[in-house]
């Protein structure tokens, strides 16, 4: 999730907290997809930098009517298990780090997914490292004036 900040003249705005700035925002959060090649294909908006399952739901649908992927790296929020399992349905793996805040009795698992499918850990944690390229892509974004007055 990207933080949008906007002016408070913006009824429709959010106070937010931005764990990677250890600061307040007033504006939205924006839940984008990108492809393998950093292109983004969806984007949603919401009032708050959070997604819900709903929210996560809609934006890999209409993601996945661009493209369809073999994998989907995102961050622990996305640990929602009926997202998951659509997914997998789909032919497509979630690679999410595990969440224990989700779980009353936690797992030991770094991934959810390594309990569904025949994948190492090693694997998961490869293809994890690339989730950093979505964090370019939206600083491309901003920098093109995504969430600009």
């Amino acid at each position: 999730m990207a933080d949008i900040p906007v002016d408070q003249q913006d009824d429709e705005a959010e106070w937010n907290y931005d764990h990677a700035e250890d600061d307040f925002y007033y504006g939205y959060g924006c839940c984008l997809v990108t492809a393998a090649d950093n292109i983004p294909v969806a984007a949603t908006f919401t009032p708050t930098k959070k997604v819900d399952q709903e929210t996560a739901m809609r934006v890999t649908s209409d993601a996945l009517a661009v493209k369809k992927p073999i994998w989907t790296l995102d961050d622990a929020e996305f640990d929602m298990l009926d997202w998951h399992d659509r997914l997998l349905e789909q032919g497509v793996v979630p690679v999410v780090p595990y969440n224990q805040r989700n779980a009353a009795d936690p797992l030991d698992i770094e991934y959810r997914v390594e309990d569904t499918i025949a994948v190492t850990e090693e694997r998961l944690d490869e293809a994890y490292r690339k989730r950093s390229r979505i964090e370019t892509a939206i600083g491309v974004c901003k920098d093109l004036g995504l969430g600009a007055p």
